[in-house]
C-alpha cells in the first residue's frame, strides 16, 4: 500500500526479501513542499506536512522507514490524469506571485511543490511494486482527491493519487483507491470514471462539499461499476460504522486483489 494523508492506493507488492523485511515501509517527503504558501489562516498550511515529519521524527518511526528519494512528475506521468492546458495552467500561473484561484492560492513555489507532490506519490507506489518495500506513505501537500483533469479545486492541483494509480495501471498492476477524507474525492472520481481501476469512498453525504459523491455514482464505460461511493448521512461516526462500511466494500476489495 501507498498512501497520502486520508487516501491511499493499494497495490499487491512482491513478497519482502530478507535485505527489506526490517525496513519494509517506505517514507517519501521533500520540504520544498513547505515553500507552496498562502494565507496565514489558511488551513492548507505548511505545518500540516511539517508536523508529521516532526511527530514521525520524534516517535522514531521515521528512523524505522526505508527513505524513497523525492522527485518532480513528470509531463507524462501528469498527462495521464490531467489536460495538458491544466498543467500549463498550474505550471504558469499569470500575475503576482501570491493570488487566488477559487478556494486554491497560488505562490511562487506553487508549480514545484505541486508536481513534487504527485511525483513523491508516484515514487511511493513504485516502491511498493518493485518490492523495495511492503508499503509506503507519501507527507506530501498540496493535496490533490479535489483535482480534476482539467480543474483545480478544494486546494488541490494535480490529482497525487490518480496519477500514482494510473501509473501502476499502465504497469500492470492492479490498483485500487481508498479514500476516507469528510469531503468527497470528486476529482479521483472525475478521472477514473471509465477507468478498470477501483475507486472506493466514504465521505459525508448530505449536501456536503463537494456534493458530488452519490450511491448511485458508479462509473461507465470500462469504469462501470468500479466506483463505490458510500455516503455518511452524519457526522460523529465510530469503529463499528467503518466496519459495516468495509463490509460493504467487501465484493469491490476482492475484485481488485
Amino acid at each position: 500500500m501507498a498512501g497520502e494523508a486520508r487516501g491511499g492506493v493499494l497495490v499487491t507488492a512482491p513478497p519482502a526479501s530478507a535485505t527489506t523485511a526490517d525496513r519494509a515501509v517506505g517514507l517519501c517527503y521533500d520540504a520544498i513542499m513547505e515553500q507552496h504558501i498562502g494565507p496565514s489562516d489558511h488551513v492548507e498550511r505548511p505545518m500540516r506536512t511539517a508536523l508529521i515529519v516532526k511527530v514521525l521524527k520524534a516517535s522514531g518511526l521515521a528512523a524505522r522507514c526505508s527513505t524513497i528519494c523525492p522527485r518532480q512528475a513528470s509531463d507524462s506521468e501528469l498527462r495521464l490524469a490531467h489536460s495538458v492546458e491544466h498543467i500549463a495552467f498550474v505550471d504558469g500561473p499569470p500575475g503576482p506571485d501570491d493570488w487566488v484561484y477559487g478556494d486554491n492560492f497560488f505562490s511562487e513555489a506553487t508549480p514545484v511543490a505541486a508536481r513534487t507532490a504527485a511525483g513523491c506519490t508516484v515514487q511511493a507506489v513504485e516502491a511498493v511494486l518493485s518490492g523495495a518495500v511492503s508499503s509506503a506513505f507519501a507527507v506530501v501537500r498540496p493535496p490533490g482527491h479535489h483535482a480534476e483533469c482539467a480543474r483545480a479545486m478544494g486546494f488541490c492541483f494535480y490529482n497525487n493519487v490518480a496519477v500514482a494509480a494510473l501509473a501502476a495501471r499502465r504497469a500492470g498492476a492492479r490498483p485500487l483507491v481508498l479514500d476516507w477524507d469528510v469531503h468527497h474525492g470528486n476529482g479521483v472520481q472525475d478521472i477514473l470514471w471509465e477507468e478498470d481501476i477501483a475507486y472506493i469512498s466514504l465521505h459525508r453525504g448530505a449536501g456536503f462539499y463537494p456534493g458530488t459523491g452519490q450511491a448511485e455514482e458508479v462509473g461507465q464505460g470500462a469504469g462501470h461499476g468500479r466506483t463505490l461511493n458510500l455516503p455518511w448521512p452524519r457526522g460523529n461516526l465510530g469503529d463499528a460504522d467503518y466496519v459495516a462500511a468495509f463490509e460493504l466494500a467487501r465484493p469491490c476489495l476482492c475484485l481488485s486483489t
